[in-house]
């Protein structure tokens, strides 16, 4: 069995140095950590915090003059190719569209402080251009808009008015709780009254003087007689719309938001 020699007073003065470099090394480490705590809270947690760190410009949608008219434009594409009552509605939603670009005084910025998107809005424009696809076959996107809230309704296909299912299936997806109805009437009496509109708020319409709602969409902004929205089943599909304020019958917002 080896024995064991006792360690000579330079082997003990090295493990002391490296004890003391290694105590250093930590310290350091750790005032390093502390000294930088906001910069990686924000990078673990997503926020955007830091004390000495400006803030990152807000992510903004603007809605600007040109944005109505390529909509006008698209529209009228649609009345052009489409027949019957699709092309009257087509048609009037390119004139309605091109009568608010002209009365747009200013781009509508949403998403700033001043102007926040609230997350049903926001989800929604993700889902602009989606289209009834014409014939027999169906956009798989708008029968999940209409499965949301009643899935045996899917099997009227994309050509069911489906406007209010849209409004529903966004608030589900932002968890909030919306009527569970494909009726827009239904949202009348819906969440809270709201007197002056702010975006996300949902806009209820009626049609040739009816006192009952038959169009449910999101406020994005006015513009003259115009109320921007973020509508579906507009021209069969998911677009920002111009509805004229004459219809108007009243703005609802959810009650837990």
């Amino acid at each position: 069995m080896a024995t064991e020699q006792p360690r000579a007073d330079g082997d003990l003065r090295n493990s002391s140095k490296g004890l003391i470099v290694a105590i250093a090394s930590v310290v350091a480490a750790l005032a390093l950590f502390i000294g930088n705590v906001d910069k990686i809270w924000t990078v673990l947690s997503g926020w955007v915090s830091g004390k000495n760190e400006p803030l990152p410009p807000a992510i903004i949608i603007q809605i600007s003059a040109q944005t109505l008219v390529d909509a006008a434009a698209e529209a009228s594409a649609v009345a052009s190719a489409a027949s019957g009552s699709v092309s009257v509605e087509a048609a009037r939603e390119a004139a309605n569209l091109k009568t608010a670009a002209e009365n747009l005084k200013a781009p509508i910025a949403l998403g700033s402080s001043l102007n926040p998107i609230p997350p049903w809005l926001a989800i929604t424009f993700r889902e602009i251009g989606q289209k009834e696809i014409e014939g027999s076959q169906h956009n798989p996107r708008i029968l999940e808009y209409i499965a949301s809230v009643d899935p045996s309704a899917v099997s009227h296909g994309d050509e069911l008015p489906w406007s209010t299912y849209f409004v529903n299936w966004a608030l589900t997806q932002a968890g909030k709780t919306g009527t569970r109805s494909g009726a827009g009437r239904t949202f009348l009496q819906w969440g809270m009254e709201l007197q002056v509109p702010k975006p996300g708020a949902i806009a209820l319409f009626g049609r040739s003087g009816r006192s009952t709602a038959t169009h449910a969409c999101l406020y994005v902004g006015d513009a003259g007689d115009q109320i921007l929205c973020l509508s579906g089943n507009v021209s069969n599909s998911v677009q920002i719309s111009a509805m004229p304020k004459a219809g108007l019958l009243g703005y609802r917002w959810p009650k837990d938001a």
